[in-house]
Formats: structure tokens, C-alpha cells, sequence
């Protein structure tokens, strides 16, 4: 979810990885800045962010029990604009939004409690096209996209934790890949394009930890075994400075940043990055269900939630960057 300017961008997600007990120590050489506390868009979760137009962007998601479906952009993260409060695909959130051929992209998610197989499309984020109603690869939530090789490409996701790899060129017609890749059927896992490879990483198989990678979406090759990375799910994955970057999630060990040059060894630059506060008496909780993006030169993390966030209580509203 490009053209190779987009791919460096890396995507969204929802995420994983860091390092297992007795790995290298942190480096701790990331510095994060806070653009803004609250942004005028709600504190929300399981929203999608990209950058087009250059601009970042925060569509859909929700805030405990309430689903959006506003659009809004920023050119530096703290002075938001809102494209349309009331996007034609609906309150959703757990989809994926992608760039590619000159537009933004919403693919599947969850309406209501229903998981969704339609696609829309948008050159302004004002304006919404459907591509498609009812896509083949059938209802998903918290699945992954990226772009590669002139493709839009799906990975796993639910109604029940599928393995499954579908791509198109135009969203309306799509094409399955392979009905079961190698890796475990999963959901909340992330995906990124390096290396002139795609990327599938963790996600939540009754969590797990591997990381594969693949050059058509037919043959994978795992880069990790199980247990070389600690198991997480609802934290982000993005491409920056010639290394993938895994970004907070949920695993016990809040906020922590994990990197690699090859999918195969993996170092924390941090054990505890600043975006993080108290919640329910717990003096430091996981980040998660956030979005991230890389746009101009830096690593970004908008929203998402701590601890307690299913109920609407442990969200935020936040922008941050590094370095």
C-alpha cells in the first residue's frame, strides 16, 4: 500500500516484536517529541493512518463502544484539518488503509459487529468511490495491507484468524495468492515492504512471535522461529532508516521499540518509550491499537490506547515523533 516513495512510508497497521528475556541490552538512543496531548480528533483505537498529499492521515476507529468514520489530515501533527465527518464506508474500525495510484484506500474492517469485504477510495479523503461491495476474500477485521509490485495486497485477519493473501491491481478485481501460507492464521499482526520483500510479522495466534517474509505472496520464508521475539499483537510496524521497526503493543512490557536490518536479529532502542501514563493505578501501560507512519524524516505514533482501553478509559489522543 505504492510507489516506492510510499513504500518507505511503511503502513499501518496494528503491530509486534520485541526482544526476548536475556537479548542485547537497549540502546535508548530514540528521542520522542510530543506535537500535541489531544488532537481535535477523538481519542480513538483500531483507526488506520497513511501519508498522501503530504499529509498525515487518522481515518475511522473507535473510542470504546462508539465507531467513527470522520477523516482528518496534518502537515506536522499538531494542527489537524477535518476532510468529512461522515465518510460514506461507515463506522469501522480494525480495516486497513493503504496508498496507492494516487488515493487513499479503506479495506474491510468491522461495522456493528460486522466484518466488512468492501473497498473505497478517495483522491481527497472528501470524496469516497467503491470499488467494490463485497470483495472475494469475504468479511475481515484486524487483517494487514501493504503495496508491492503495483498491487494492493490483504494478510490473514478474521472472521476467524485466516492465513490466507490476496492482491489487486485496482480494488475491484481481486486475486488469492495462496489460500494458506505457512504462517499460522492470525489477526492484529503487521506487514511492511523491505528489502523488496513483504513483510508479515507476529499478531495474535494465540499470540505469536515469527516473522516471514515473501517476493509474490506465494512462497514465504521465515526470517524468526518462535521465541526469538516476545509475543505481542495491536502494536505497529513501520520501514525507517533502512530498518524495520516495531512500535509498543501489547505484551506485558509497555512501550518498548524493537529494530532490524533483516527480520532476523533484533535490537531495542528502547524498553520504554514516553508515550505512556498511568492508568487504573498501574504506573506505566501499554500502547496499543495506535497507528504509525514515517513522514518527513521521523517516526510517528497517533492514539490508540493503554490498559483498560476496551472500555473507552485508557485512550488517547496524542501525537508523538522521534527521532
Amino acid at each position: 500500500m505504492k510507489r516506492s516513495s510510499d513504500r518507505a512510508r511503511g503502513l499501518l497497521a496494528a503491530g509486534l516484536v520485541a526482544l526476548a528475556a536475556g537479548g542485547p541490552a537497549d540502546d535508548d538512543d530514540l528521542t520522542w517529541t510530543q506535537a500535541t496531548s489531544a488532537a481535535p480528533w477523538s481519542k480513538r483505537w483500531e483507526h488506520t493512518s497513511v501519508v498522501f498529499h503530504d499529509r498525515m492521515w487518522v481515518l475511522g476507529g473507535r473510542d470504546g463502544g462508539f465507531e467513527h468514520n470522520d477523516v482528518w489530515s496534518s502537515a506536522d501533527g499538531i494542527t489537524w484539518t477535518r476532510a468529512t465527518s461522515s465518510a460514506p464506508w461507515g463506522r469501522r474500525y480494525g480495516h486497513t488503509s493503504v496508498v496507492f495510484d494516487g488515493r487513499m484506500w479503506v479495506l474491510g474492517g468491522q461495522i456493528r459487529g460486522s466484518h466488512m469485504d468492501d473497498v473505497w477510495s478517495s483522491a481527497d479523503g472528501i470524496t469516497w468511490t467503491q470499488a467494490t461491495p463485497a470483495a472475494p476474500w469475504g468479511g475481515r477485521t484486524n487483517h494487514t495491507s501493504v503495496v508491492f509490485d503495483g498491487r494492493m495486497w490483504v494478510f490473514g485477519g478474521r472472521h476467524s484468524r485466516t492465513d490466507d493473501v490476496w492482491s489487486s491491481a485496482d480494488g475491484i478485481t481481486w486475486t488469492q495468492a495462496t489460500p494458506a501460507a505457512p504462517w499460522s492464521g492470525r489477526l492484529h499482526h503487521t506487514s511492511v515492504v523491505f528489502d523488496g520483500r513483504m513483510w508479515v510479522l507476529g499478531g495474535r495466534d494465540s499470540t505469536t512471535d515469527d516473522v516471514w517474509s515473501s517476493a509474490d505472496g506465494i512462497t514465504w520464508t521465515r526470517a524468526t522461529s518462535v521465541g526469538e521475539l516476545s509475543r505481542r499483537y495491536d502494536y505497529t510496524s513501520v520501514v525507517f532508516n533502512r530498518r524495520m521497526w516495531v512500535l509498543g503493543g501489547y505484551d506485558g512490557v509497555p512501550n518498548d521499540i524493537t529494530s532490524s536490518a533483516d527480520g532476523i536479529t533484533w535490537t531495542r532502542a528502547t524498553s520504554a518509550a514516553p508515550w505512556t501514563r498511568s492508568t487504573y493505578g498501574f504506573p506505566r501501560s501499554e500502547r496499543r491499537g495506535h497507528t504509525s507512519v514515517v513522514f518527513h524524516d521521523r517516526m510517528w505514533v497517533l492514539g490508540g490506547g493503554d490498559w483498560g482501553g476496551r472500555d473507552g478509559g485508557g485512550l488517547m489522543n496524542d501525537v508523538w515523533s522521534s527521532p
